[in-house]
């Protein structure tokens, strides 16, 4: 399998910062001309890409439609189609040098460029998300401002055209705008004219899919969401969503995440989640929600902290994924959510969690069981199971609602810079573990406070095997690190096994949550920094035990089945 990254995590993550921003992977070479001018040698792939694409297992996934009536099939069948209008942009927002690159893989003769072309479909581009955006192809740098930025534009240019043009700074701090070179200076180029070519026709297939719905609340969010792909404005259509009721079909799509963006995690990238509500799991976690006021009345905040006041909670939908696309389907995939993104809509009106059940399954059964099965101690796998696993990932998008900096994520990120996602994550975690114990206690969760440690701990080895890559893989270092300081976690250096203290584990879970809402709240990028310095690195004892990992997939590599046909 794939894995070298573990072995070698440690000199990329220090090399990559001296790496020069290039541009794409390489240059493929053109087609042919009638010249005979040199073209440029063809970018050659890493030679152990097949190994790199055996870390992601091949599952079917196939949700049961049969309930599904013909018009809400026919609604599936739009937003499929939209949604991969929406994972061609998403292409292209990583690398200007992408869709090029991938036409020409997919047309080389070379066999070595077949198992390149699928790690690069999987990737979306060139470079390894699961080993630190490295490239694998070519030898250039990814630009940590992705395509959203010129690739040599660098943060202090970007300052210093705004300080120089303050009107230009809503438009370039914006979500939803591209920044070009143009006339010898920056311009901000909305979404909508940046990606128009493929937004109109996912905005027509909303409006199709708008227009097969029986559901009042689904078809206008789809009308609403289809105006926005073309305005940027998605105010109205964010709201919709929240709004959607008495619907089997819960569709996401549109600009999101802003972590492609490295440069300012400022630009949101594209993604799509089209998903079929489960009713029945959906009704046995709705009540969860209810409990977020009181564990946000009861944070472990630092002596003195003034919080906030309680906002809104987060309702939550259980549902299979039908497709996902985009950003959701790059790399390590989304197995759940926690939308919409915008603070002050989080603020009047709260988020909606929504939870992908078939991607948690196929998860558990390829990734996290048999990781769990070689790091755990053997008394610790009989707490182990998928419910525990699923509350735990439940609880983490539901923490998100409970961070202090819920509503203004965009601007306590703009201070604390990189370290503002992997603290934020790890607080996710942290406060997620911290609830579910109190409401295990109360009777609330139906699980005990054993299965909910194992559950963290599981979780916590799992994300240590994608290094320093992802600030999810980041916040789990955190937590390991800091836990095991603490004496919350043990290692059995005979069998190079792990479990946890259920008297210790607890008491440094409050403490750690305690650390990171001080640093958020705070927003002092240098106690920031050397707090996360301190422990996002993996000591040679997780070396080691990650390396026994190698013949494990990672992740999954989904393969959606089609909507049936209609009858």
């Amino acid at each position: 399998m794939a894995p070298k990254w573990v072995g070698r995590r440690l000199a990329p993550a220090a090399a990559l910062l001296l790496l020069a921003v290039g541009g794409g992977c390489g240059t493929p070479p053109d087609p042919p001309r009638r010249t005979a001018a040199a073209q440029p040698a063809a970018p050659k792939p890493l030679p152990d890409v097949s190994r790199r694409l055996a870390a992601y297992q091949p599952v079917q996934l196939q949700p049961d439609l049969a309930s599904l009536d013909r018009g809400e099939r026919v609604v599936l069948r739009h937003l499929v189609r939209a949604a991969r209008h929406i994972d061609e942009i998403f292409w292209r927002q990583v690398s200007p040098d992408n869709i090029r690159l991938r036409d020409w893989l997919a047309q080389s003769a070379d066999p070595a460029s077949r198992h390149a072309y699928e790690f690069f479909q999987i990737n979306y581009g060139c470079y390894d998300r699961m080993h630190q955006h490295t490239p694998f192809l070519g030898d250039a740098a990814k630009p940590r401002g992705a395509n959203f930025y010129p690739t040599d534009m660098t943060r202090a240019e970007f300052e210093e055209w705004i300080a120089a043009h303050p009107a230009d700074a809503t438009a370039f701090r914006s979500r939803t705008t591209v920044i070009r070179r143009s006339g010898g200076g920056l311009e901000a180029v909305p979404y909508s004219r940046e990606f128009r070519a493929l937004l109109e026709p996912a905005a027509a297939e909303l409006r199709l899919a708008a227009a097969a719905a029986a559901n009042p609340s689904l078809r206008r969010f789809l009308e609403l969401r289809a105006d926005a792909l073309l305005t940027d404005a998605y105010d109205a259509s964010e709201l919709a969503w929240l709004d959607l009721a008495d619907t089997r079909i819960e569709p996401a799509l549109g600009p999101y995440e802003v972590y492609e963006d490295r440069l300012f995690h400022a630009k949101a990238a594209f993604e799509a989640f089209v998903t079929v509500r489960l009713p029945g799991p959906t009704d046995q976690v709705a009540m969860y929600s209810r409990h977020l006021p009181e564990l946000y009345r009861r944070l472990p905040a630092p002596r003195g902290a003034r919080l906030p006041p309680w906002q809104r909670g987060a309702p939550i939908v259980v549902a299979d994924a039908v497709e996902t696309a985009g950003d959701a389907r790059a790399g390590i995939q989304t197995s759940a959510f926690n939308l919409p993104l915008d603070g002050r809509i989080r603020s009047e009106r709260g988020a909606k969690v929504v939870m992908l059940r078939n991607i948690m399954a196929a998860k558990f059964r390829h990734n996290i069981r048999p990781i769990l099965e070689r790091l755990l101690a053997a008394d610790e796998l009989r707490h182990v199971g998928f419910d525990a696993f699923f509350h735990f990932i439940l609880f983490h998008e539901l923490s998100h609602s409970l961070s202090p900096n819920q509503h203004a994520l965009d601007a306590a990120w703009s201070v604390l810079g990189a370290s503002g996602p992997p603290i934020e994550e790890a607080q996710a975690d942290v406060l997620g573990v911290w609830g579910l114990l109190r409401l295990s206690d109360a009777g609330v969760v139906p699980l005990g406070r054993r299965e909910l440690m194992t559950a963290y701990l599981a979780n916590m080895l799992r994300g240590a095997r994608f290094g320093t890559f992802s600030p999810h893989g980041q916040g789990n270092l955190i937590e390991f690190n800091y836990l095991r300081a603490h004496g919350a976690i043990w290692l059995d250096d005979a069998t190079g096994r792990y479990g946890v203290d259920p008297a210790r584990l607890p008491a440094a879970v409050e403490e750690l949550a305690r650390e990171l809402i001080r640093l958020e709240l705070a927003l002092d990028r240098p106690a920031a920094d050397a707090f996360v310095q301190r422990y996002m690195i993996i000591p040679p004892e997780l070396q080691r035990a990650l390396a026994g990992l190698l013949d494990i997939p990672a992740d999954i590599r989904p393969e959606f089945a089609p909507v049936p046909p209609l009858d």
